[in-house]
């Protein structure tokens, strides 16, 4: 449930992320188990059970308020969503021939459980519950996984552990600084290459200028036709 309705909704409002999927942990769900022999005491369909629940559990817009000058409206909804067991107990199914009123907990047993397990998350042996966060198509990779960590750091509740398990920022960083060393050392042998053979000073320092200059010139075009700094640019440079 923190996962679900707390911490989910932090991440979403980072900018340029996309899906956010849950994996593994517990997910609450309350369970009704049905008496068949008391439902056909009554006369009463499992079907019918369960649809008085289901139109119990809404939750209805009812209307607006509006401010004294009239310039706010305030939308008013009533809350009318089924979260406890007693709640869910009390709802009303049918009448009896006698005039009794026929509640849920009157046809069956309702259980504050979970759901069964669909996928399971584990870490060094143990348990947890992972949150997958895949980037829009247009974000930006590096400010995408920047803006998560934040809102994780920032996200503070008592026997939570949390922590990064993968990062792709990371690797993008880590491809950054190879080209630079690349670069810088490419450029250097070529240079070295260059004079040796050439063995002339200004025809060497032409191409020596050349080299960086390229390399400038095509983050200048990547930034013009939108290019992200990612895996496949990086390797491309």
């Amino acid at each position: 449930d923190i996962a679900e309705n707390k911490l989910k909704k932090r991440l979403e409002r980072v900018e340029g992320g996309s899906e956010i999927r849950i994996g593994g942990g517990f997910e609450r769900q309350i369970n009704v188990y049905i008496d068949r022999g008391v439902l056909n005491f009554f006369g009463i369909r499992p079907s019918d059970l369960l649809s008085r629940i289901a139109s119990a559990n809404v939750e209805l817009p009812a209307g607006a308020v509006y401010e004294d000058n009239g310039d706010k409206r305030i939308k008013v909804r009533v809350a009318g969503k089924l979260t406890l067991v007693e709640a869910i107990e009390d709802v009303t199914v049918t009448v009896s021939e006698q005039g009794g009123i026929v509640r849920v907990k009157d046809l069956a047993r309702v259980v504050d459980g979970y759901k069964d397990k669909e996928d399971i998350s584990r870490e060094n042996g143990r348990e947890i519950v992972s949150i997958y966060v895949h980037r829009a198509g247009d974000g930006n990779t590096i400010a995408v996984c920047d803006g998560l960590v934040e809102q994780l750091e920032s996200f503070n509740v008592e026997d939570v552990d949390r922590n990064v398990t993968y990062n792709q920022a990371n690797f993008i960083r880590m491809s950054v600084s190879r080209v630079q060393t690349s670069a810088v050392l490419g450029g250097l042998i070529a240079i070295l290459v260059l004079y040796t053979f050439l063995r002339n000073g200004r025809a060497t320092v032409v191409i020596a200028v050349s080299i960086p200059l390229s390399i400038i010139i095509t983050f200048l075009v990547m930034f013009a036709g939108g290019v992200g700094l990612h895996v496949m640019t990086l390797s491309g440079l």
